[in-house]
């Protein structure tokens, strides 16, 4: 395990995710954050949350290593506009995927939730 995985991430120049029992990965959203442009499963669970294909990183069905292949070769070619999903991937995850963000969505969730329980009370 590294204690620091930048170096790894820098060195990269697109994450394949062919898996469709990763679900969403750590590795996606930390390649995202340090600007990798990242190639997913769109059978797995959890990327397409993240994702916008064609925007933020690549989502394509890769049910064979043929598939993985095409994916490969297809993404290597758009190599412009892998510099462009890299930089939207990287702003995805600081907006919305970053510890902040998710930590203030958790405490907006369990206030909503309070609010509702104490219009609860208010009823009985």
């Amino acid at each position: 395990m590294l204690d620091d995985p930048r170096p790894a991430y820098s060195a990269i120049n697109l994450l394949v995710i062919p898996s469709i029992k990763e679900g969403l990965a750590n590795t996606m959203l930390e390649s995202m954050s340090s600007g990798v442009p990242v190639l997913v499963n769109s059978m797995a669970c959890g990327p397409e949350e993240v994702i916008l294909d064609g925007k933020n990183g690549i989502v394509r069905r890769m049910d064979s290593p043929g598939d993985i292949a095409r994916s490969i070769r297809m993404a290597i070619q758009m190599k412009t506009k892998l510099k462009t999903m890299a930089k939207e991937g990287r702003s995805t995850v600081e907006s919305d995927w970053s510890m902040d963000s998710m930590s203030r969505t958790y405490v907006e969730a369990y206030q909503r939730i309070h609010t509702k329980d104490e219009s609860i009370l208010k009823l009985l």
